[in-house]
């Protein structure tokens, strides 16, 4: 690995961090007390049995959807931007991933 490389792993790195910070502190502001979006003006999707196997069963709402759609946005524009070019498999590998741990 070059320095150039390792910088560049280390800024992606870095912002990735720095992002997930930024993003934990305004769901707390956004969530408050009530928690999980149970306050927010929002459609929500309950009793389903996909909730069960991807979310354990609790509700979806349009908050999160959006939400989890930006975060993988970021994580996603961060690897195109740092040069890794877009393999449906290993794609496929980090959405399940995301999805089961």
């Amino acid at each position: 690995m070059t320095y150039a490389e390792g910088m560049s792993m280390n800024y992606t790195f870095t912002s990735i961090l720095i992002l997930g910070f930024f993003f934990a502190k305004l769901e707390i502001a956004i969530e408050g007390d009530a928690g999980w979006a149970e306050n927010l003006p929002t459609w929500r999707i309950e009793g389903h049995w996909l909730l069960d196997l991807f979310w354990g069963g609790r509700v979806m709402t349009g908050y999160h959807a959006w939400a989890f759609s930006l975060v993988a946005f970021f994580f996603i524009s961060h690897l195109s931007s740092a040069g890794i070019t877009y393999c449906k498999q290993k794609y496929v590998h980090w959405v399940a991933l995301c999805c089961f741990g």
